[in-house]
């Protein structure tokens, strides 16, 4: 990261370190999950520290303190120079971050840090602190102090960005990690889990500058030391999962100075990864975020127990996505972020994520035709493998039922003969597939830092043409769309019901009810009788066919197809926003542009015998 970087990323704390405040201030004592402490609703212009009655008289019980200048300095803003610690403590709580220069709805580059006021403010704190009050009462002014003590440090790092004053806030963080070493109570350690964090992150920013002073270096095993201590023994949940990724960052970054750490980088990334394979899923993606990264994926080389690392981590981020459901939070889209950037890590270093089985053949030449329903083949052109399912030729029954739910005129039901078999790919065209053949354009839009392995969107029909038409010349192979007929039967692969045979929707399909609004990587739900993944689903998928709504009434036994003339295109399966009607086998859909819901999947036609 560069110096302007950092700059910036010091105002973004300062945010953060508001945000905090007001955390503790105003919403601790009611998000904390409760581990012997009542959560309980704070009322600011009562009292702001969340007291119980009990613990409000011996506040208010508290030994008067010395508040000589700061009762002139702040006699304007209703400081209380008649009033008991206790009022004192509720007047520093509601003012305090704004008499420091920090009004409430500053823009970062509007502060103006009263170093006057924060002196006051801080001596008052102390006072306050040295008279032993109850222990909730003493972690908010504690974390107010340390507040207004680092947000004047990171205002002076900000102005002059130097190892010299970042080491004066690793020196504050430190200090204050040890005056409260010896408390225990939940609150407290949830202290010192962030100013264990914010420590890592300060030994990180000096990093940024240049190599890490070997002061920070010190403290920086200080904290481990800390990280150590709290974490024996404790399970993988709040208040100590970012404590775990906290150690983690920070043995990184001490294994840069200091080989020797190297080792015990690796002990605690595997304990990671053991912590979370044993953790309820429900609570998995609390978790599971926040760690992709800390287990030192990124970072080169990459080596042999990385990648195993790496492959550990999306094999949990799989067990993750199938659970159903996943709560819609940001904590699970923090994990599914962070499973595209490893696949698209290893994936760029060459690596296979997605091989076929060894017992499917591989053919270098022309395919011939199967010999059962769901026989699998392969091929591979430049580089990318294709693995395919035999659909064998027969009849079925096209459409559905008026008795079906969902049914729609279009869908009249009628018998239909395939003469030919085909076969089908496994699942639909990837992004990797898309960009070994077209390139990184073809696309309507193209995201970056896409993962490989996710299905290819915003495809125009005639682009998925052109694609066929590309593979079918590197593989020697007659490649295309399939017809709306081929695509219904190999979909139904002999079954005759709603979603093609599937005890229960949720076991083959990723629609609005489980999707989480997103498009899946291919093969994660279960695939048909022929061995075909994801054909209800995830994407729709393009057929060969024009639209015509009244064909089913009129159109001919064996091997029907329309033209598509300048009209709409087919599309078939439904998708990742589609409702559960629209995912039937018989469901009909049509349009002439690319989406984000839309993909393709292929059919190669076997050599005539």
């Amino acid at each position: 990261m560069d110096r302007s970087l950092g700059q910036h990323r010091c105002i973004g704390e300062i945010l953060q370190f508001l945000f905090l405040l007001l955390f503790f201030v105003f919403l601790f004592p009611v998000v904390l999950p409760s581990r012997g402490i009542r959560a309980e609703k704070v009322d600011m212009n009562k009292d702001p520290f969340g007291l119980t009655e009990e613990e409000r008289q011996k506040a208010e019980q508290l030994p008067a303190i010395d508040c000589g200048k700061a009762a002139k300095q702040f006699a304007r803003f209703g400081f209380p120079k008649n009033g008991s610690t206790y009022d004192i403590a509720c007047w520093i709580a509601r003012n305090g971050l704004t008499l420091s220069g920090i009004p409430h709805d500053a823009e970062a580059a509007d502060y103006d840090i009263s170093e006057k006021n924060i002196d006051l403010l801080a001596n008052l704190c102390d006072q306050i602190l040295a008279l032993d009050p109850p222990r909730k009462f003493f972690t908010r002014i504690f974390w107010f102090r340390h507040l207004i003590l680092e947000l004047r440090s990171d205002k002076e790092i900000e102005k002059k960005p130097s190892a010299e004053s970042v080491l004066k806030g690793l020196t504050l963080c430190r200090d204050d990690l040890l005056l409260i070493s010896g408390f225990e109570d939940y609150h407290s350690l949830v202290l010192k889990n962030l100013l264990i964090q914010k420590g890592v992150n300060g030994i990180g920013f000096a990093k940024s500058l240049g190599e890490i002073p070997p002061q920070a270096v010190e403290i920086g095993k200080e904290f481990l030391a800390a990280a150590d201590t709290m974490l024996a023994g404790q399970p993988l949940e709040r208040p100590y999962e970012i404590l775990y990724e906290s150690r983690v960052n920070l043995l990184r970054l001490l294994a840069e100075t200091d080989p020797a750490y190297a080792p015990v980088l690796d002990q605690r990334q595997e304990e990671i990864l053991e912590l979370l394979k044993t953790r309820g899923e429900e609570i998995l993606a609390t978790s599971l975020y926040g760690h992709m990264f800390a287990a030192a994926v990124p970072d080169p080389p990459l080596t042999e127990k990385k990648i195993k690392t790496a492959r550990s981590l999306l094999e949990l981020f799989d067990r993750l996505d199938s659970q159903n459901p996943v709560p819609e939070n940001w904590e699970y889209m923090n994990a599914a972020s962070s499973a595209d950037k490893i696949t698209l890590l290893l994936d760029g270093a060459g690596i296979d994520l997605d091989p076929a089985p060894a017992e499917i053949p591989v053919e270098t030449g022309k395919f011939p035709a199967g010999t059962a329903a769901g026989e699998k083949r392969a091929l591979t052109a430049n580089g990318v493998t294709y693995v395919f399912a035999w659909c064998p030729p027969g009849e079925f029954t096209m459409g559905s039922p008026e008795s079906e739910e969902g049914h729609t005129g279009s869908e009249k039901e009628h018998r239909v003969a395939l003469t030919q078999g085909f076969w089908m790919l496994e699942s639909e065209i990837t992004v990797k597939m898309w960009d070994s053949v077209m390139g990184k354009g073809g696309r309507a839009v193209i995201r970056e830092k896409e993962n490989p392995l996710s299905p290819a969107s915003y495809v125009t029909g005639g682009a998925a043409l052109e694609f066929c038409e590309k593979l079918s010349r590197l593989s020697g192979n007659e490649i295309t769309l399939p017809t709306e007929a081929q695509w219904e039967y190999a979909c139904r692969a002999g079954s005759n019901t709603p979603y093609a045979g599937a005890g229960s929707l949720d076991d083959v399909c990723w629609y609005r009810e489980n999707s989480r609004n997103r498009p899946h990587r291919g093969k994660r739900k279960a695939p048909n009788a022929w061995g075909l993944y994801d054909m209800l689903g995830n994407l729709d998928e393009w057929c060969r066919d024009g639209y015509d709504e009244a064909f089913y009434s009129h159109s001919p036994e064996a091997d029907p197809y329309v033209p598509a003339e300048g009209q709409f295109r087919v599309r078939r399966g439904g998708n990742w926003c589609s409702y559960a009607e629209e995912c039937r086998a018989a469901s009909r859909a049509w349009q002439n542009f690319a989406t984000e819901y839309t993909g393709f999947r292929i059919i190669l036609v076997p050599e005539a015998e």
